[in-house]
């Protein structure tokens, strides 16, 4: 039985011994300390068992000779049996200690090794001690050939002196140093890195070392290179660009809107956006912010606004919502463009308009316009009242209903159809009281390209100069015949 259980316990021992030397001999008294240190080696653990033999031997000396060495032996054989199950339960919760130790290794293992950002061992000179996976991924070389090499020789030549300075201040210091660097990858093109690095001091030979995370952060640089060029563009552009929260508080404040409303940024920025509008106005601003807190915008909305120095100036204005990351509507931007000098063409051009419509309202001679279909699409006043119609009874309808001679109306269309111009083409038109009136029409037609717009018809009334025409030819003719006559009667 003892030498059995001896070939057992130096089994388990051995076995248990080389897996466990690595958590250290505090694990080992914290598991065993219910019992005083027992050998674990078999030659030990066999002297020890004797050892104790022999005491309880001896303890027992005074018993009866035959019983005592019976009795001794049941005991001890007993005693090495309850020793036997002990060293098994002490084996066993070895074992579980070294199992959960190995659980744990293997979690943290994974949990380095499949970081979201590279982990280097760094001594001094830079020389790669450790390194993850995804560090080896960043840099897309196998991990067996980056260690005992030189981080350095991934950086780029402009960022060699950076990436000494980070090292040395590193090893001088006892914070964390944080730099940006390009790097080189293989086969790939160089992206950006962010090192974050500390000192770390080994605990067998006080050799300093450093860990250093590497994080690819391209896509935030090309971020912050985008938002700069947006930045530059917004500050640069010549319209007024601010920002403001949802209660119209401004938040930001560009040039443009310094030339055009005359506050600095420093004036303007925390202020209300209603400063910037006029009393009567004001009423505007509720509105728009329960438009965009709906994350809708406002296009091109004309308006005026007032300057720093009470003048007024009239602007067109975008209002778009701003959105946080989550989609949620947390301010507005507002774009003011000043439309003052397109606002005075636009007058100065309506008032031409209106001047030159009255002119051609209360001209002296009919003027009316005819689509390719012959149907009238606008006529002037003088041309309604010559012929006493309304311009529901005259627009819309088609012009040869108001022509006597419906083969002169013909003609006409048929030759501006043709590209002719007309000049002084005698026609008679049908007046709404049934009378006839001469005109002369001058007319030619609006075309673009290919495409008949309308004709433009000027129509002067002659009737009154025909009938003195013929009139003065009837005299003529009567005095005619009467100077015929006179020789006869002489």
């Amino acid at each position: 039985m003892l030498n059995s259980t001896g070939k057992f316990i130096q089994r388990s021992h051995s076995q248990i011994g080389l897996q466990v030397a690595p958590i250290g001999e505090n694990i080992r008294d914290l598991i065993v300390k219910r019992k005083p240190p027992i050998p674990t080696d078999a030659a030990g653990l066999r002297r020890h068992a004797e050892g104790r033999l022999r005491e309880q031997q001896r303890n027992q000396k005074s018993a009866v000779p035959g019983q005592r060495s019976e009795a001794a032996a049941e005991r001890a054989l007993h005693e090495l049996q309850v020793h036997q199950i002990e060293l098994e339960m002490q084996n066993a919760e070895l074992q579980e200690a070294q199992d959960r130790m190995d659980a744990l290794l293997a979690k943290y293992t994974d949990l380095y090794d499949f970081a979201p950002v590279g982990y280097f061992s760094l001594d001094e000179s830079g020389v790669i001690l450790e390194v993850n996976l995804t560090g080896a991924a960043l840099l897309g070389v196998d991990r067996n050939q980056l260690l005992n090499g030189r981080l350095s020789r991934f950086v780029t030549p402009a960022g060699q002196p950076v990436f000494r300075a980070f090292l040395k201040r590193i090893f001088a210091g006892t914070g964390q140093e944080v730099c940006d660097l390009a790097l080189v990858k293989q086969d790939a093109p160089n992206f950006w890195a962010r090192f974050r690095g500390a000192v770390a001091i080994s605990d067998r030979d006080a050799k300093k070392w450093c860990r250093v995370s590497v994080a690819d952060i391209t896509a935030f640089q090309h971020a912050d290179e985008t938002r700069a060029r947006l930045a530059a563009i917004v500050e640069s552009s010549d319209d007024a660009i601010i920002s403001k929260d949802l209660h119209g508080i401004i938040t930001s404040w560009n040039r443009g809107a310094e030339r055009l409303y005359g506050y600095t940024e420093a004036e303007a920025v925390g202020q209300s956006v209603t400063m910037l509008m006029p009393a009567d106005l004001r009423v505007e601003e509720t509105p728009i912010l329960e438009i965009i807190r709906r994350g809708e915008a406002v296009s091109h909305y004309e308006t005026k606004r007032r300057r720093k120095d009470g003048t007024s100036v009239e602007i067109s204005l975008t209002v778009s919502p701003l959105k946080n990351a989550r989609g949620e509507v947390v301010g507005a931007s507002k774009i003011a463009r000043d439309i003052t000098e397109r606002k005075q063409r636009e007058n100065a051009l309506r008032r031409t308009e209106e001047d030159l419509r009255d002119f051609v309202e209360h001209a002296s001679v009919g003027m009316h316009w005819v689509g390719p279909d012959g149907i009238i699409l606008w006529a002037n006043r003088a041309e309604l009242e010559m012929l006493g119609y309304t311009r529901e009874e005259y627009i819309g309808h088609h012009i040869a209903e108001f022509h006597a001679d419906p083969p002169v109306i013909e003609d006409i269309l048929q030759r501006l159809t043709r590209r002719e111009t007309l000049h002084e083409c005698a026609a008679r038109l049908r007046c709404k009281d049934g009378s006839i009136r001469e005109v002369l029409i001058n007319s030619n037609v609006l075309w673009d390209g290919d495409e008949f717009i309308h004709t433009r018809c000027f129509t002067r009334d002659v009737t009154e100069r025909k009938q003195a025409e013929r009139k003065l030819q009837d005299s003529e003719r009567r005095l005619r015949d009467l100077v015929e006559a006179l020789p006869a009667a002489i």
